[in-house]
């Protein structure tokens, strides 16, 4: 099996990224040209060769594929692969699409599909297909689901288990109630044996959507309201073990996002700083829940940085690039990939001579149409417009949403972002 990789070089002078991927992106189409395996937040997952969808998107540990392969296609299966893995769920909308614990085999009907790796077996009649109980069965084809098209989810997430297992160096998402206990084991800054803690919601007001959190072993109380994210002293040695980040409420379930950040603390890296390996020449940003987000290539990182590898600047702070052990490297959660700095450039990709501008959200405007038209890029930007575009690879886009093409009329795009707003 194969795992899905980036390959960067640097060159004497500059970056130069070069993209190396299991899978390619073709016509918004994907296809795996061989088993693809994914290291998601619960474990990892290999997509089976042949499988076909529009796309197939990763954040964050998240793996959202969409309108997966119909009959006349090859359909869009999944196995477990190890990393904690024992049966994979599929939800669409927040509702069930399917559980196995051999071979998940999306359903047909359009749409966008989410796709948890799971640590337990599959649970009631989602199970684990038809070859018997706990999820060692055969394959599961769910009944075909037919989404609902809106904007704003309706439907209230299910809850987290009462344990989500180790939290190592992820950030996992906790879908939680008042007063409900969730477990966790992780290591802290002390050398300890007892790796086990919680973290529970105590208090929460609905109407300004705040509240408060209790951590423990040695209970710690926190309060965060809506967007915030603090650090925890859960052994209260004066290092940070833990981040925890309120994101969202949505009815009476609350959104939370949970990472070790004792590799972030002891190596002194804070929020903003670029580092990168002695024997990679990849470039991350570390954000604030101590996570490492990949620029994608040297083009990107310019959107957002000025001056040269030598003298790096940012909004005129200068920067450096920190060199790290690969042992604290690999200790720091996977974030994001860090996109283009909206307004400051057109992008287009390898693999379509169209060009987009780019607004706030990573929402692609097309400016440049498939076939040639111009009109509208030479309207907003003038003749020259060609000199303000970079060149993204293929396996990048699914980084990006789309919106509304532009028109000539439209007003200039020209909002551009902080970096730490496009990972958290």
């Amino acid at each position: 099996m194969r795992k899905i990789s980036l390959t960067i070089f640097l060159t004497t002078l500059a970056l130069v990224f070069v993209f190396s991927v299991a899978v390619q992106a073709a016509n918004d189409d994907f296809t795996a040209s061989g088993d693809v395996t994914v290291e998601l937040t619960g474990g990892n997952v290999t997509i089976l060769s042949g499988s076909t969808a529009e796309s197939v998107i990763i954040t964050d540990g998240v793996l959202t594929v969409s309108n997966p392969g119909s009959t006349s296609t090859p359909l869009f299966q999944l196995q477990p692969a190890g990393g904690g893995t024992v049966s994979i769920k599929a939800t669409i909308g927040g509702a069930d699409a399917g559980c196995s614990g051999s071979t998940l085999i999306l359903p047909t009907t359009p749409g966008t599909y989410t796709i948890v790796a799971q640590n337990g077996q599959c649970g009631g009649s989602g199970g684990a297909g038809s070859g018997g109980g706990g999820g060692g069965g055969g394959t599961t084809t769910p009944p075909p689901t037919t989404p609902t098209p809106t904007t704003t989810p309706t439907t209230t997430p299910q809850t987290s288990p009462a344990s989500i297992g180790a939290l190592g160096s992820a950030v996992k998402s906790i879908f939680t109630t008042l007063n409900t206990l969730t477990k966790f084991t992780t290591p802290l800054s002390k050398e300890a044996t007892d790796l086990n803690h919680s973290i529970k919601v105590s208090s929460l007001d609905t109407v300004n959507k705040k509240m408060q959190v209790i951590l423990q072993s040695d209970p710690v109380t926190v309060d965060l309201a809506l967007g915030e994210t603090k650090k925890v002293d859960l052994d209260k040695d004066g290092v940070y073990d833990l981040s925890v980040k309120f994101n969202n409420l949505i009815g009476e379930t609350i959104d939370l996002t949970l990472a070790n950040i004792v590799i972030l603390e002891k190596t002194g890296l804070h929020v903003g700083d670029l580092i990168k390996t002695a024997k990679d020449s990849a470039v991350y940003y570390v954000d604030a829940s101590g996570r490492r987000n990949l620029f994608v290539n040297g083009v990107t990182f310019w959107t957002w940085y000025t001056g040269s590898w030598s003298s790096i600047a940012y909004k005129g702070q200068a920067k450096t690039i920190k060199i790290m052990s690969q042992t604290d490297f690999d200790g720091l959660a996977m974030g994001a990939h860090i996109t283009v700095n909206p307004g400051a450039k057109l992008i287009k990709f390898q693999n379509s001579p169209r060009v987009y501008t780019i607004t706030l959200g990573k929402v692609l405007r097309e400016v440049v149409k498939s076939g040639g038209d111009d009109a509208v890029a030479k309207a907003l930007y003038g003749s020259t417009y060609k000199s303000k575009i970079i060149t993204i690879q293929n396996g990048f886009e699914g980084d990006y949403t789309r919106g509304e093409a532009l028109t000539v009329s439209s007003p200039v795009p020209t909002a551009t972002a902080e970096i730490e707003s496009t990972v958290n």
